[in-house]
């Protein structure tokens, strides 16, 4: 009887201690990830990608930057502000289609201070030239502590210049609810990457 418990309490040990490798090693990926997209911008062959309202971004749909500071009071629900959040263009006439993804990249500490968490996001293109430009929403998907990333295609008629569209792409914050849990003021972080689709270099 005792060697049964040992074998069981081994058997136990051993298994908390994979499980605990395990977190360990997702936790360290997370804080990686988050670094590595801390910088806000992307630029490649493809596309060049702005944080709305930085010198030289060109104006998106709202044309003012989206402001990421949420002040909250405990247990008080609230509306997400709108506003723009990076305006991608097409400096190299690329006419295949584009995958952007948005992500958050603080959702631990988020998830620390919010009950719940939905950021609508929008992906508008343009139409148009110069100053007189009109913003189509092609997709809207929600950024939340659940899923802290999304992905839009966008076909190549939208985005190449000598298409339909204008080389313009609007990533906008179009709405979205919380509720906090703590009291205090908050930065939602967000990162942006546009990259060809797959098969479409």
């Amino acid at each position: 009887m005792k060697r049964n418990r040992r074998s069981n309490r081994r058997w136990l040990y051993a298994l908390l201690g994979v499980v605990a490798a395990a977190l360990a090693t997702g936790i360290g990926f997370a804080q990686t990830f988050a670094a590595q997209s801390a910088s806000g911008t992307l630029q490649d062959t493809y596309a060049t990608t702005y944080v709305a309202g930085s010198t030289g971004a060109p104006s998106g749909k709202y044309g003012a930057a989206w402001t990421a500071t949420l002040t909250a009071h405990k247990g008080v629900s609230g509306t997400v502000p709108t506003g723009d959040l990076f305006v991608i263009s097409n400096p190299n006439n690329y006419d295949g289609n584009l995958e952007v993804v948005a992500y958050l990249t603080n959702t631990g500490q988020l998830a620390s201070n919010f009950k719940y968490l939905n950021v609508e996001v929008g992906l508008w293109y343009a139409t148009g030239s110069g100053t007189s430009l009109t913003w189509t929403d092609l997709a809207d998907q929600y950024l939340s502590l659940q899923q802290g990333a999304i992905t839009f295609d966008v076909p190549a008629a939208d985005f190449y210049n000598g298409g339909a569209g204008a080389g313009l792409l609007s990533v906008s914050v179009d709405g979205g609810d919380y509720l906090t849990s703590t009291p205090g003021t908050f930065s939602i972080n967000t990162f942006v990457k546009a990259n060809p689709e797959t098969g479409n270099t």
